[in-house]
């Protein structure tokens, strides 16, 4: 059921390639990531990591999944959205719990992307031509976390021929090996620079591959989810 509320298929744009790894640690998680189309050629996608995994977890993320699915689709900014979700979801976050979020829109006619980031992260783009990457950074508050500073909107980006947009949940680069060590950001930054120049489905792969070669037989502790837009031409 779970896997149901994930996109069926993911969509196919001309000049972009798009893959994704969903792993939860337990039979369910509380990770979440989504795409849908508005008009005028925009792609809208979230990731999102409820706190904590498992089935207390995933019956939350399938609260903010059904809230976020209906305000996506009224045509607000990024920002605004979130901070709708936040107010609308409020009251299911009990006890501490809370939710990381990002959301992203890509017009794919001009290769523009915007997003606003509720403190979630590993979200990066690659940029092919200077082979660097370029955070997405937060621009307000987890949903959940009391305050009333409003989340904000990023930075606007142009993708070129190559560049692509990386996000994933905690999972991805908080799992540990036998020693005790995290497998972190910097093991993912060079996978990219490694793999950057092959299909998203390949750096998908090859990422997996890091990720087995660095834990060996240890499960994953924490829910994973990745996703990867690449630019093609």
């Amino acid at each position: 059921i779970q896997h149901g509320f994930l996109p069926h298929e993911l969509p196919h744009i001309t000049d972009y390639e798009i893959a994704s790894w969903w792993e939860p640690a337990e039979a369910v998680g509380g990770d979440y990531f989504d795409l849908m189309w508005l008009n005028e050629g925009r792609l809208r996608g979230a990731i999102a990591d409820v706190s904590g995994h498992g089935v207390g977890a995933s019956l939350i993320m399938a609260s903010a999944r059904a809230m976020w699915r209906v305000l996506a689709k009224t045509d607000v900014s990024p920002d605004q959205t979130l901070n709708w979700l936040a107010d609308a979801i409020a009251d299911d976050l009990q006890d501490g719990r809370f939710i990381t979020m990002l959301m992203a829109e890509l017009d794919v006619r001009r290769h523009r992307l915007r997003y606003a980031n509720a403190g979630h992260g590993p979200a990066l783009i690659f940029q092919a031509a200077e082979r660097k990457c370029v955070r997405l950074v937060s621009t307000g508050l987890p949903l959940g976390f009391p305050g009333e500073k409003p989340c904000e909107p990023g930075s606007v980006y142009d993708l070129a021929p190559g560049d692509m947009v990386l996000l994933a949940t905690d999972g991805l680069v908080e799992r540990r090996n036998s020693a005790g060590e995290y497998y972190g950001a910097d093991r993912l930054t060079d996978v990219l620079h490694h793999a950057h120049t092959r299909s998203a489905s390949k750096i998908v792969e090859a990422i997996k591959q890091s990720h087995a070669d660095f834990s060996g037989e240890l499960p994953a502790d924490d829910d994973i989810t990745l996703l990867i837009l690449r630019r093609t031409t």
